[in-house]
């Protein structure tokens, strides 16, 4: 590639974050130059080596990049350098014991502004 094609590259280079209405997904989109590209990978891979997935799963690479940039993510929001999340947007766990939810008559739990939880939910088992 020629010098002013490179120059092109960086100049377009664009990540953008939108949600959906509710904020329950988001979608993240962008191009980077080469050596950024290469940068990001790098990082995801290293990050997701790192995850606890269970027992036989073998998660996709896509599925691995996008918990390695959520763990970036949060890791830079926590670290105290000025970036917070907004006090007005909660970060949660919720741990369910699946035989006792399935006891219930409650088809789902809706949260204000994220996914709903409830039986469809797929597990994530740590151990």
């Amino acid at each position: 590639m020629a010098p002013s094609g490179e120059e092109i590259v960086f100049e377009r280079r664009c990540v953008a974050v939108q949600p959906n209405l509710d904020e329950s997904s988001w979608t993240v989109a962008g191009r980077l130059p080469g050596f950024a590209g290469r940068t990001v990978v790098a990082a995801f891979e290293a990050e997701a080596g790192s995850f606890p997935y269970g027992p036989g799963a073998n998660p996709s690479r896509t599925i691995r990049n996008a918990d390695a940039l959520w763990a970036i993510s949060q890791d830079s929001v926590n670290s105290g350098d000025g970036a917070t999340v907004d006090a007005s947007t909660p970060v949660v766990s919720v741990v369910i014991d699946a035989s006792e939810a399935a006891a219930t008559t409650e088809a789902d739990v809706p949260v204000k502004a994220g996914p709903h939880v409830g039986p469809n939910t797929p597990p994530n088992d740590p151990a």
